[in-house]
């Protein structure tokens, strides 16, 4: 289980800006959104109705694909943390996606 001082780990890592496609899967179902901003520790992302506070998701940009629990919620932005940490080689190929859609 992800705590408070977890998270403030988590937004101690630097965040990379990037406006890329995905997919989250809450519960079975799967929805289109969009990740606003990826570290190792967890995502920022955009999408119509947003899981609830602390569910279990999970997000897969291309190929990478992780656990997270959502950390917070604003309108239809909301947070990720992951189950495991991403690693600097899965963090870099969602980078190389973006700047190829770009």
């Amino acid at each position: 289980m992800i705590d408070d001082n977890m998270a403030q780990v988590a937004r101690a890592r630097p965040r990379r800006k990037l406006f890329q496609p995905a997919e989250l899967d809450v519960g079975g179902g799967r929805r289109r959104v969009h990740v606003l901003d990826l570290s190792e520790t967890g995502a920022q992302v955009n999408g119509v109705n947003p899981p609830a506070l602390g569910s279990f998701v999970s997000l897969c940009v291309g190929e990478v694909r992780r656990a997270a629990r959502v950390a917070w919620v604003r309108g239809q932005r909301f947070g990720v943390t992951f189950v495991m940490p991403l690693t600097a080689n899965e963090v870099g190929a969602v980078l190389v996606i973006g700047t190829r859609a770009g």
